[in-house]
């Protein structure tokens, strides 16, 4: 996997992701796009600190997991 330190946006919409995952070495990502996936779990996203916006429409979640200090 690609370590893109520096990403800070992320757009990703519309791709078939079922999955969130391996987003621990783009740790400043601060938008993030996952419209119109697969994905049916929210989860293994506390490596992002910086994040400010987290976009998942039309996905099929059914289970949330948020570290407390992310929720605000």
């Amino acid at each position: 996997m690609f370590q893109l330190v520096n990403l800070e946006y992320l757009e990703l919409g519309d791709n078939r992701i079922k999955k969130i995952e391996n987003l621990d070495s783009n740790c400043n990502i601060v938008r993030l796009f996952l419209g119109a996936n697969q994905i049916r779990k929210i989860e293994n996203l506390t490596s992002l600190k910086k994040i400010e916006v987290l976009s998942l429409p039309a996905n099929a979640i059914t289970v949330v997991e948020f570290a407390q200090n992310m929720i605000h």
